[in-house]
């Protein structure tokens, strides 16, 4: 626990003797043990939080009895071709096939003059990238 430590020569000069000077040394070892005893106390006893999951609302299954009706006119389907190359149409017309690239004088020219024609136009991909 605690011991007291007493220096036994403390005469500095001749005939004059100074008082003892005691010290104190405690040991810690207890109040760490008591220490993590109660850290892994609580540790043990609170409940780790469930985790909470977002609802995620998906649209209803697709029966096949009312197809997606979507104009040609607002139909922009873009084919990425590898070497700064794209293949573009419009609709469901692949035979008339236009090809740009990635530039802004290419690829976003043709967006944004087909967004100007039509408010609700949807722009198709045949492959996702980010």
């Amino acid at each position: 626990m605690a011991e007291m430590q007493s220096k036994e020569n403390s005469h500095t000069k001749r005939g004059i003797q100074r008082s003892k000077k005691l010290t104190t040394k405690v040991d810690l070892t207890p109040m760490v043990d008591l220490g993590f005893l109660l850290i892994t106390f609580f540790i043990f006893t609170t409940t780790l939080s469930e985790p909470k999951a977002m609802k995620l609302n998906m649209p209803d299954k697709y029966t096949g009895n009312n197809p997606l009706l979507i104009g040609n006119n607002k139909v922009l389907t873009i084919l990425p071709a590898g070497q700064n190359k794209l293949f573009y149409y419009f609709g469901e017309q692949p035979s008339t096939m236009l090809e740009t690239n990635y530039s802004a004088d290419g690829l976003r020219k043709i967006i944004l003059n087909k967004k100007r024609k039509s408010h609700n136009s949807m722009v198709m991909g045949s492959k996702l990238w980010y």
